[in-house]
């Protein structure tokens, strides 16, 4: 017997930094998979939620996800900072010549800069799916032993209610001559 509430955990190293995968569940008719990830890792978020699917049935499950330390970094790409900027100061010479184009303006812009999927698809998809896996296992666990702490209360008062009945039975002609 397995509760449908829980909570896991996992992470996966990432170069120099960590992902760290959170699973809340609850109770669902269906099976109901949110998955939240920041910026740079949203094009990971279907095959997270195929990860989860794959191991997972009904409930709703909220997961969520963080990269830690200089992980984050690594999904910069200087290449991609190079052709930006070389292609805004193209656009700059054409439509405004002689006018600053600072570097900072690439900051406003990191959504071009990232690394494709293509270029962190394997060691990000690899951290995730340890990270997943931990995490799944770590809310198994903990739904397992919930389901067993509930088994037991249920065996217990349904131990009280056949006593219950029991003495009701034994005590149900008594009764009947009582009312008489």
């Amino acid at each position: 017997m397995r509760s449908m509430t829980g909570f896991g955990f996992g992470e996966a190293d990432l170069d120099n930094g960590r992902v760290v995968i959170e699973i809340r569940s609850l109770n669902h008719r269906f099976l109901d998979v949110r998955v939240r990830l920041p910026g740079d890792l949203q094009d990971q978020a279907s095959f997270l939620e195929q990860l989860a699917r794959s191991e997972l049935g009904r409930g709703r499950y909220d997961i969520g996800v963080r990269v830690e330390g200089i992980a984050q970094a690594r999904l910069f790409s200087e290449e991609r900072a190079r052709g930006v900027y070389q292609a805004l100061a193209r656009l700059r010479d054409e439509l405004a010549p002689g006018t600053d184009l600072p570097v900072s303006v690439l900051g406003q812009l990191s959504h071009l800069i990232t690394a494709s999927p293509a270029d962190t698809e394997t060691p990000v998809q690899a951290a995730l799916a340890s990270a997943m896996k931990r995490a799944l296992g770590a809310l198994k666990e903990m739904r397992e032993t919930e389901g067993e702490t509930l088994r037991a209360e249920l065996d217990a008062r349904l131990g009280k209610a056949r006593e219950a009945a029991q003495r009701i039975a034994e005590r149900a002609p008594e009764a009947i001559a009582h009312q008489h």
